[in-house]
């Protein structure tokens, strides 16, 4: 039965999903997707985001109906902790979902500081031995070194393939959360109907000869 907060029996606090941006990628599109899904399930949902600005075709008006947008109106990541520890604070949510390494290690550091009894839980794609085998990048080296601390303060860990997955739990050690496996949704209606959709660029729209 739903009721004005959502499901009956399920929390009348929002479920919070963290992004860094409105903008265009993979990370966004999945975010977006979860939320959704929860929120068609009953579930009272927010999106919240260090910037909201419009970038790339990530706009708010293509965001699902129901699922509302708390904008921190940070310009920076690291200007966004404060912004996010005042959030975690007002709101309580029982759960807030982060991803992408910025939003995850702000999600991690601003409930410790918030001290509220928000679990956490992040979404990792990038492999830890990957951003230290970035040898010319030695702020990449910098975040892999500091995921191995605070990565297990996380209660609970997604990602994307069994092969991020076992690289996480290698990288991360014995007192990490576990790492659970959820694939990336896909958008079954979407891509059923993308073929038939103008391609809008005029290159396209040209009636041209392909030649081998």
């Amino acid at each position: 039965m739903k009721t004005a907060a959502g499901v009956a029996g399920r929390p009348k606090v929002p479920l919070a999903f963290f992004l860094p941006t409105l903008g265009c990628g993979g990370a966004e599109d999945v975010f977006v997707a979860f939320a959704s899904a929860l929120n068609t399930r009953g579930w009272d949902v927010e999106l919240v985001v260090a910037n909201g600005r419009p970038q790339g075709s990530l706009r708010r008006r293509d965001l699902p109906t129901g699922v509302r947008l708390a904008d921190l109106g940070a310009s920076r990541m690291i200007t966004a902790l404060p912004a996010l520890v005042r959030y975690l604070r007002r709101h309580r949510p029982p759960v807030l979902f982060a991803t992408i390494v910025q939003g995850n290690m702000a999600a991690i550091l601003s409930r410790a500081i918030a001290r509220t009894p928000t679990r956490i839980i992040i979404r990792e794609t990038t492999g830890i031995r990957a951003l230290a085998a970035c040898v010319g990048n030695p702020k990449e080296r910098l975040v892999a070194w500091l995921l191995r601390f605070v990565y297990p303060w996380a209660d609970a860990i997604i990602a994307p393939s069994r092969g991020a997955a076992a690289e996480l739990t290698s990288a991360l050690g014995p007192h990490a959360p576990e790492v659970k496996v959820i694939y990336n949704p896909l958008d079954h209606s979407r891509v059923r109907s993308a073929p038939l959709d103008s391609p809008g660029h005029p290159w396209l729209l040209e009636n041209r000869e392909v030649r081998t």
